[in-house]
């Protein structure tokens, strides 16, 4: 019953935390390999989707009745938006790693559960009570402290990392509904938004690549990088496996609980980025992560002491 749930939930997340560290460290070297060029990162972003949606392929749909109905129009219009969520979170992503360090991208990102408590009050009606919120303050406290001290803060990768942050937590809470719903499965939300995802990165991803492949005919694979192809394999797979657990952890906990485990996710790359990549961080930056990660643990603590109210 529900205990067995919460058991999947723990070991599903616990999966997902662990797998995104591989994940950002490949998307660093990539872009490190591809010198910050910003006009490939639809290429690897597609390429992420494109193996999520080869390994769900399998996924049957999710009723018969797939015609051109109102309901299936509106499923429809649902993966369509699902899948430009989905697309500009990894962009978005992306383009901030190619401006800021590891570190800080991550801990901009620890201010989801503050986002997510508010889209989850828009979309699905769960009010979070007041000491649950004020218990937050610390986290968007660290936040500051850690951007405003922070030695590779650019203005384009914060707003890149904050916009995303917002995009993921709407996408969060917008899945959940449609796995409430109970008219698809985690694989079949996985299969339909990475189909959704990879025909509105496919434009992008073609006007970067044709023309230099077509400026060399005649040796095509002289432009292909060994080394940025295993790079990009490795990170499609952490993507499609982090994506699936993802999925399958979210059927299972609430948009915010969900959210809180990112942040303990995001507070582990944040010092395995510094150790990996030897960013510089300043006595202020190490201040505001710690607290972030004691705000966090506070609101856990008050979360499970005034839980949510429903509609």
């Amino acid at each position: 019953g529900d205990r067995g749930g919460k058991r999947g939930g723990g070991m599903l997340g616990g999966i997902y935390e662990a797998l995104p560290r591989k994940d950002s460290d490949n998307d660093l070297e990539i872009l490190r390999i591809l010198e910050s060029d910003s006009s490939v990162n639809g290429d690897e972003a597609g390429a992420d989707d494109l193996a999520s949606l080869m390994s769900s392929s399998q996924a049957p749909l999710p009723s018969a009745r797939l015609r051109l109905s109102g309901r299936d129009l509106s499923f429809l219009f649902d993966m369509f938006l699902v899948g430009i969520l989905r697309g500009s979170t990894v962009l978005l992503g992306l383009v901030s790693l190619s401006h800021v360090a590891v570190s800080f991208t991550e801990t901009v990102k620890a201010s989801a559960p503050i986002f997510t408590v508010l889209f989850a009050r828009v979309i699905l009606g769960e009010r979070t009570t007041g000491p649950v919120v004020a218990s937050l303050v610390p986290v968007m406290g660290g936040l500051m402290l850690c951007s405003a001290y922070e030695l590779s803060y650019d203005a384009i990768g914060f707003g890149a990392a904050v916009l995303n942050n917002c995009i993921d937590c709407v996408q969060n809470v917008f899945s959940k509904r449609l796995l409430s719903l109970g008219s698809l499965t985690p694989s079949q939300l996985q299969f339909f938004t990475s189909a959704s995802a990879i025909a509105l990165q496919l434009p992008f991803a073609l006007r970067s690549t044709l023309p230099r492949l077509l400026s060399d005919l005649n040796s095509p694979f002289a432009l292909v990088d060994s080394k940025l192809i295993k790079c990009l394999l490795i990170d499609a797979t952490s993507y499609h496996l982090q994506s699936v657990s993802a999925y399958h952890a979210m059927s299972c906990m609430s948009p915010v609980t969900m959210s809180v485990a990112n942040t303990l996710k995001r507070a582990l790359l944040i010092w395995i980025s510094i150790l990996y990549f030897g960013n510089p961080v300043t006595s202020h930056a190490v201040t505001g992560m710690a607290m972030v990660i004691g705000g966090l643990f506070l609101y856990n603590h008050m979360r499970r002491k005034f839980p949510p109210v429903g509609k």
